[in-house]
């Protein structure tokens, strides 16, 4: 077979490509394609970073001051405000006033029957009530945001030794205290002061003790 030099020409041009010229670049495309990205990776990393110490950062540095944190999440007020007083009916038919305790430990233990953490917690606080029994702590239930009737089927099923008041929103005890969800503890000092303060359910009955020991 014979080619000529026409078809041989024809053919090496068809067998090699050559490389695409770049692709000339303006100003606007640069930054788009580069400036653009790189700041918003820098806003991502920063926003990463401060969310990072939002949730890993110490306890205590999230705190307001005058207030400080155990590493196991109980606040202590560096300077405690007087409890407000308060009188309500327990569920056994008698009632409880505060201010007759006073000289003694308080533990206000805020709950409501459906509350599944409310329940996880009931054994911790029975068994710290038993461990206090004859000193000078008190353990108290003070059922918030519920019906007499579902917190009374509540506690015939838990059966717990420490008394059980009822704020049955006339006193608006919780708001008076500033609580915003259940479980929450306090603990009143034997001065009528609010020493300690405990958010969310307790997972051990360790963390009741400490609460009570730095609020002596």
């Amino acid at each position: 077979m014979v080619i000529d030099a026409h078809d041989a020409g024809q053919m090496s041009s068809n067998a090699v490509q050559t490389a695409p010229e770049p692709e000339k670049r303006g100003t606007a495309n640069v930054i788009r394609t580069r400036v653009i990205p790189i700041l918003a990776g820098s806003m991502v990393v920063g926003l990463l970073s401060i969310l990072a110490y939002a949730l890993f950062a110490p306890a205590s540095a999230r705190m307001d001051s005058g207030q400080t944190v155990t590493e196991s999440g109980i606040i202590v007020y560096d300077d405690p405000k007087p409890a407000s007083n308060f009188e309500l009916a327990n569920f056994d038919g008698s009632t409880f006033q505060l201010s007759d305790y006073r000289g003694q430990i308080v533990v206000l233990n805020f709950w409501a029957s459906w509350c599944v953490p409310c329940l996880n917690e009931m054994p911790m606080l029975d068994q710290a009530a038993a461990e206090f029994a004859g000193s000078n702590v008190v353990v108290v239930g003070v059922n918030v945001w519920d019906t007499h009737d579902s917190a009374t089927k509540f506690l015939d099923r838990v059966n717990v030794s420490y008394p059980i008041i009822e704020d049955d929103n006339s006193t608006s005890l919780a708001v008076e205290y500033g609580v915003t969800g259940v479980p929450e503890t306090f603990v009143v000092n034997a001065d009528g002061e609010i020493a300690t303060y405990f958010w969310g359910e307790f997972t051990n009955t360790q963390q009741i003790r400490d609460m009570v020991a730095l609020a002596r």
